[in-house]
């Protein structure tokens, strides 16, 4: 299930499926839409290449990302905003050398990095179509104009604690 189903954050794993995480902060976040995407299918196929080409490297990256995950769990679950970005473009970083990412999504990267936001990364199966800025709230409406000026869609990411789940269970108890 989504988040929007469970409600805060929630981390997915193929192991243990997905949990939700209580978060002190909410970080100002931002969905932007940089235009279409390729099919996951395309992006995972470049993957596989660069796993059967570059094996040992491949095998790091995909190491480093995971541990990166979990500084970002930690750093979410401390309220630490500033260091979920840096998380978010080191992931990104990796995420462009595996060849997931786009023209797009790499200038909206650096867009957000030039406006003071904390970080910014693709997100879903990459090859365009969105991405997530973490924004330093003192340059939320710069940064959140500048997307929208270089062409980007986007909208504000509002969490909340209580997702649908919860509210169903609610809904049926009364």
């Amino acid at each position: 299930m989504p988040p929007v189903y469970y409600g805060g954050y929630v981390i997915g794993s193929p192991t243990t499926g997905y949990s939700s995480i209580a978060v002190s902060d909410f970080p100002d976040l931002l969905a932007v839409s940089v235009g279409p995407k390729v099919p996951t299918s395309d992006t995972v196929f470049v993957v596989n290449v660069k796993g059967r080409t570059y094996p040992t490297r491949t095998k790091e990256i995909f190491h480093a990302v995971q541990r990166i995950v979990i500084e970002e769990k930690q750093a979410l679950q401390s309220g630490d905003n500033a260091k979920l970005g840096e998380l978010m473009l080191s992931n990104h970083a990796l995420l462009m050398e595996l060849g997931v990412s786009s023209e797009k999504l790499d200038a909206m990267v650096t867009l957000a990095k030039e406006k003071g936001a904390y970080g910014a990364k693709l997100s879903g199966g990459g090859g365009g179509g969105m991405g997530v800025v973490n924004c330093n709230p003192a340059r939320y409406f710069l940064t959140e104009t500048a997307m929208q000026d270089a062409g980007f869609e986007v909208e504000r990411i509002e969490v909340t604690q209580t997702g649908v789940k919860k509210q169903i269970e609610e809904a049926v108890r009364m």
